[in-house]
C-alpha cells in the first residue's frame, strides 16, 4: 500500500488497495460495489472540521482550568460574626443575645454550579458537533461521542438551572418583638409587624424543607452588600436550634448561632431571624389595628415574604429564592429624615 495523506481515512486507504491489487474479481458482487463506493478522496471539509474540533475541545478545557482556578481561589463570602465570645474556639453559646451579629448572612455566592454547567455545555456542545460533521458521525465511537456530548450538554443545564427542591418549611412566627398585623397594611396574608425600638433587636421564624432527593447544605442567608447601612430594618443575624435540622423550636434561651446545617432529603429547619429595628422605627406604641395620618406614619419597611438562600450540593454552590409565606415589617415614624 503506498503511503496516503493524512486527510484520508482508513476506508478511503482500503479502496485504494483493494483497486490497486485486485482490479477485478475475486470479492462478492455486493462487497466489491461498497468499497468501490467509497470516495476517492477525503471530503474539503475534513481537515476543517478536525480543526474546529481540535479548537473547541481546547477552548472548553481552557474554560474547565479556569474555573478550577476560580474554585479554588474563590469561596462563599460570609458576613464577619461580630460579639460573639469567644472568638475564636469554645462551644457556641446557648442562648440568644441581640449583641451576636452576623451568624448566618452571606455576602456573596460564587456561582460554581453555573460555571461547571456552562463548561460542561462548552464541552459537550463542543465534542457533539465536531464529531457529527466529522467522518466519525458514520462509526460506533462518533455516534458515542456525538451523545455523550449531549448528555454533557443536558446535565450542564441542569447546573444552571440548578433547583434542588428547596422549598420553605412548616413553621412560621414572629417570636420576639412582634405582632401579628391584620390584613390590609401590608399585601401579604400573615405579616408580622415589629414593635422594637430604633436599634432593638426582633426575632421571627421560618422554615426550610429540602423536597429532593439529594443532601442540600443551607449555608445562610444573602443580605445585600450595603446590608448594615440599611436606615431601615435590616437583617441582623440567623439562629438555629441546638439540635440543627428538624421541626424542633426551643425558645430563644436554648438557641444557638446559625451555622451551615445539611438537610437530608425530606428534612427541615427552623431558623430564627433576628431583625435590627432602623432609626426611625416606630417603636412599641405601635398599634397595628389603628389608623395613622401620614404625620404620624409614612410608611413600612419590609423584609421577606421572598428571601435568597445560599446553599450547596457536593460542594457546588448556588443561591435560591423562597417565598416564606410571611413579611416581617417596620413601621416608620414620620418627620423622622428631616
Amino acid at each position: 500500500m503506498t503511503t496516503s495523506d493524512s486527510s484520508e481515512t482508513v476506508e478511503q486507504r482500503l479502496r485504494q488497495a483493494f483497486v490497486s491489487t485486485r482490479p477485478a474479481g475475486g470479492l462478492g458482487s455486493a462487497t466489491r460495489k461498497a468499497i468501490l463506493d467509497i470516495p476517492a478522496s477525503a471530503p474539503a471539509h475534513g481537515a476543517i472540521a478536525r480543526l474546529g474540533r481540535s479548537v473547541t475541545v481546547l477552548a472548553a478545557a481552557a474554560a474547565v482550568g479556569a474555573l478550577a482556578i476560580v474554585l479554588a481561589a474563590v469561596g462563599i463570602m460570609r458576613v464577619p460574626i461580630e460579639g460573639l465570645t469567644p472568638p475564636n474556639g469554645g462551644a457556641p453559646p446557648n442562648g440568644f443575645d441581640p449583641a451576636i451579629t452576623g451568624s448566618g448572612l452571606i455576602a456573596g455566592v460564587p456561582p460554581t454550579a453555573m460555571l461547571l454547567g456552562l463548561a460542561l455545555v462548552l464541552l459537550g456542545g463542543g465534542t457533539a458537533v465536531a464529531n457529527f460533521i466529522s467522518n466519525r458521525s458514520a462509526t460506533n465511537r462518533g455516534r458515542v461521542l456525538v451523545l455523550a456530548g449531549i448528555a454533557a450538554v443536558l446535565a450542564g443545564i441542569w447546573l444552571v438551572r440548578f433547583d434542588v427542591g428547596l422549598r420553605v418549611g412548616s413553621l412560621r412566627a414572629g417570636l420576639l418583638g412582634y405582632v401579628e398585623a391584620p390584613a390590609g397594611p401590608l399585601d401579604q396574608a400573615l405579616v408580622y409587624v415589629s414593635t422594637a425600638s430604633p436599634g432593638q433587636t426582633s426575632v421571627g421564624i421560618f422554615s426550610l424543607r429540602n423536597t429532593a432527593a439529594l443532601p442540600v447544605r443551607i449555608e445562610g442567608l444573602v443580605v445585600s452588600l450595603g446590608n448594615d447601612a440599611l436606615a431601615s430594618g435590616r437583617w441582623a443575624a440567623l439562629w438555629m436550634p441546638p439540635g440543627g435540622a428538624g421541626y424542633d423550636a426551643p425558645p430563644l434561651d436554648q438557641v444557638r448561632p446559625f451555622e451551615p446545617v445539611t438537610l437530608g432529603p425530606g428534612e427541615e429547619i427552623n431558623v430564627y431571624a433576628a431583625v435590627r429595628a432602623g432609626n426611625c422605627a416606630f417603636g412599641p406604641s405601635f398599634d397595628p389595628t389603628k389608623k395613622y395620618s401620614d404625620a404620624e406614619l409614612v410608611g413600612y419597611s419590609q423584609l421577606g415574604p421572598d428571601v435568597t438562600i445560599a446553599y450547596s450540593v457536593f460542594g457546588l454552590a448556588s443561591t435560591a429564592q423562597i417565598d416564606i409565606d410571611e413579611a416581617f415589617a417596620e413601621p416608620i415614624r414620620a418627620n423622622c429624615f428631616q
